[in-house]
């Protein structure tokens, strides 16, 4: 049997009209399976399961074995030890095998960040041309999910993600008052929205994290996150940290703010209580290997000084082992659309916000 505790015991619900529901946040999202309508034992999910009772390795499970096969745990080994139910798989769930639960609310988000696209951001799908541009959770899994909740009696985690999720208030209060206090919340957010209301509430919890998405300060930030405003962010942080929620920085690392994480632990480090680190894989153009060879290099050997809780040990060798090759001239013209993509619509200059790098990008 491959063991997973997400196989077992979790559920993702997402924003995509077609392949909604998965296990967990950390699969491969590129797939073309459709899961159908029912939210715990769906087509994906049976799917997964089936093959893991196999001793197969599920397709959409290649993310964590590939960290495995470098000798990084994985959320799944990591699962393992922390599940209850250990990674043991079954082929049908009840909603009392539900442990975790990831839910993507919508697309509605007020940044346009490089990475994201248009099921991430509606800016993003109204920059694209599309004309429904927000995307929200199917209505058939919001019922089933509220319906559910109450009956999820060893549920010990709910992460809710957008989008922004804080921009939805009565969502987030029609979740949370269906919940037991002991269960662990964590919002992953950019840190843009503090709302009194919803801050409120979780104080009745006893564990809530903060999973901020913030990958720089000031220009490279703004840069990176279009409409971003350091300012109110770090004001909100400040906010966030008073009420004594544990802030836990995701750092998405690029070609644009690589170069900017010893200043930023430095300098903004004390508003976290660790900063997670993971190198962005697409849009490939804004991978870390645009930088030329010896300034990224020089880079990396900074990195190897720089001292903070998180887990930088790892995501150095992760880039070492994977980030670090040549990108082909295609990806590399790609990047320089992109920069000029950006100044056109999105109203970002490189060479403005980040004019140290600037002269290190490789050119096509």
């Amino acid at each position: 049997m491959f063991k997973c505790g997400y196989l077992a015991g979790g559920i993702n619900i997402t924003n995509n009209p077609e392949r909604s529901v998965i296990p967990c946040c950390h699969v491969d999202h590129n797939h073309s399976l459709y899961n159908g309508k029912d939210l715990l034992n769906g087509n994906i999910l049976r799917q997964m399961r089936k093959d893991a009772l196999d001793g197969k390795i599920p397709e959409l499970c290649k993310p964590c074995v590939s960290k495995e096969e470098l000798g990084i745990e994985s959320p799944r080994t990591r699962s393992i030890r922390e599940f209850k139910n250990k990674g043991v798989v079954k082929e049908l769930f009840t909603p009392a095998d539900v442990e975790v639960l990831y839910l993507k609310i919508s697309n509605l988000c007020n940044f346009k960040c490089v990475m994201c696209d248009p099921s991430s951001s509606h800016l993003i799908a109204k920059e694209n041309g599309i004309e429904d541009s927000l995307i929200e959770i199917n209505n058939f899994y919001e019922t089933q999910l509220l319906n559910l909740l109450p009956q999820m009696v060893n549920l010990r985690h709910v992460q809710i993600t957008g989008g922004e999720p804080l921009l939805h208030k009565k969502r987030n209060l029609d979740i949370l008052r269906r919940l037991d206090k002991s269960v662990k919340i964590q919002y992953r957010t950019n840190g843009s929205v503090y709302d009194r209301q919803v801050v409120e509430f979780l104080k009745n919890f006893d564990t809530v994290q903060f999973l901020m998405s913030i990958d720089a300060q000031e220009d490279v930030l703004h840069y990176q996150r279009p409409r971003s405003d350091w300012k109110e962010i770090k004001s909100n942080l400040e906010k966030y940290k008073e009420q004594g929620f544990e802030l836990i920085n995701t750092m998405t690392v690029t070609a644009f703010n690589i170069h900017q994480i010893p200043k930023f632990t430095n300098e903004s480090g004390h508003f976290f209580d660790a900063i997670e680190f993971t190198a962005i894989r697409y849009p490939e153009e804004y991978r870390i290997n645009l930088i030329q060879q010896d300034k990224l290099n020089s880079i990396v050997d900074e990195l190897k000084s720089t001292k903070v809780t998180g887990n930088l040990s790892n995501y150095i060798k992760d880039i070492v082992a994977n980030h670090m090759s040549l990108p082909s001239k295609k990806v590399v013209k790609k990047f320089w659309k992109s920069v000029s993509n950006m100044k056109q619509y999105r109203d970002v200059d490189l060479n403005k916000a980040i004019p140290e790098m600037y002269d290190f990008y490789l050119k096509d």
